[in-house]
């Protein structure tokens, strides 16, 4: 870009900006896309709204931080989205949105001074608006489908937030880019791999000899913790299903675990339900055949020795497991609903199957694991795919491109 002379600037600064808490996809996506930026070009700084383990992360790598500031974004999502019951959390994002807007969001950016305003969400409105009156562009990523909500007015709030003020949005898949496709300045950039990481090569007896899991012994990998949203009662109760074919077969289960009983008045709520219904199954199998190893980084050794890769979603949404997995040369069984028909080519590189056909789940796990020929060709199939589709080179060509588009 050019400064106020018209002289070339020696970099653009850009303003990253993170909402979340955890360590999932959404901060190793923007990791990856920040680290691998091309740094005689771009100076990166990247604001974290809360803290998170995943700062360590960019601080390894030694990314330029800021925050937390504590404050709360909007979020309307189908992951995370706000319920009836929910009234202390939608008064507390409205409330730090406001916030953000008339005091926070100004004074950052009046001290960092950007160039470029890059939000990692759709939920981050204040940021952008603000950034926007003061004529920063705003990138915007979409990273998670736009929620409908119980009257579609949060829906409309949030599509007009991001369609007025962002220069740029930037979709992770076709499904989530609907919203805004009547919208030229959308552009459909699929999330990347990093290749040094999630590495085929991997020692694939390591983990197995941590756990004493004999070389012959089918293991299924499950990375989602307890979440409704990511199938947790789909995995195992397909997998109860499975034993009875296969009972040698276990059941690895990565992400956040906690099943901590609950007063009789929160388990009226959904979440404290469905935590209950996740113990009753979890009871239903052997201790033998279930391994539940809580929050896992990195999680490249465990799908190294994984048969298979599992996804059984009840709401679609981009799966960094399934790409990672093909990088890997895994296979994968997603649930049969976008965008993950978007990552998945049925019955070519995994399987899609509806998530609420156990008996189908298990049939294809079955099928899977007990025939090597078929699970090495479609293994094959999927890293050949995977690395066609989500190449950290294509996807920082393309996300650079941009920047330089927004000075033209």
């Amino acid at each position: 870009m050019l400064d106020h002379i018209g002289a070339k600037k020696t970099r653009t600064k850009i303003l990253y900006i993170h909402h979340g808490k955890g360590l999932g996809g959404a901060p190793l996506s923007l990791l990856y896309l920040v680290k691998n930026l091309d740094k005689t070009l771009y100076d990166p700084v990247v604001l974290f709204l809360h803290d998170s383990p995943v700062i360590t992360l960019f601080k390894d790598h030694d990314i330029a931080i800021m925050g937390p500031v504590n404050v709360y974004d909007f979020p309307h999502t189908k992951i995370w989205s706000f319920s009836w019951y929910h009234v202390k959390p939608l008064c507390r994002a409205i409330k730090d949105t406001v916030k953000t807007i008339f005091s926070v969001a100004p004074a950052i950016l009046e001290t960092v001074k950007p160039d470029i305003v890059h939000l990692n969400t759709s939920s981050l409105l204040g940021w952008g608006i603000v950034a926007s009156r003061l004529k920063i562009p705003v990138v915007w990523h979409v990273r998670e489908p736009l929620a409908h909500g119980y009257l579609g007015i949060r829906r409309l709030f949030v599509k007009y937030i991001v369609g007025r003020y962002a220069s740029s949005i930037v979709p992770i898949s076709i499904n989530d880019a609907l919203p805004w496709q009547e919208y030229s300045k959308t552009k459909v950039v699929y999330n990347a791999v990093d290749p040094a990481v999630f590495d085929a090569s991997l020692d694939v007896s390591t983990f197995r000899s941590l756990h004493g899991i004999q070389a012959d012994t089918p293991i299924i990998l499950f990375v989602g913790g307890v979440s409704q949203e990511k199938g947790t009662h789909v995995i195992l109760q397909s997998f109860i299903e499975l034993l009875k074919r296969l009972p040698t077969a276990k059941l690895v289960i990565a992400g956040s675990w906690d099943l901590s009983s609950e007063s009789w008045v929160k388990c009226a709520f959904p979440v404290a339900c469905y935590k209950r219904k996740i113990d009753a199954l979890v009871r239903q199998i052997p201790s033998s055949n279930i391994i539940i190893l809580g929050l896992v980084s990195p999680i490249a050794p465990v799908m190294a020795a994984a048969n298979i890769i599992v996804f059984p979603a009840t709401v679609g949404h981009f799966a960094r497991p399934i790409i990672e997995a093909g990088y890997m040369n895994k296979v994968v069984i997603a649930s049969d609903c976008p965008p993950l028909t978007e990552l998945v080519v049925n019955n070519v590189t995994g399987f899609l199957v509806p998530p609420q056909d156990y008996t189908l789940w298990a049939e294809k796990m079955y099928i899977l694991l007990t025939n090597k020929q078929l699970r090495d060709s479609m293994a094959s199939a999927a890293y050949n795919f995977c690395l066609k589709r989500f190449s950290i080179t294509n996807q920082i060509h393309v996300i650079q491109e941009l920047y330089e588009s927004l000075f033209v």
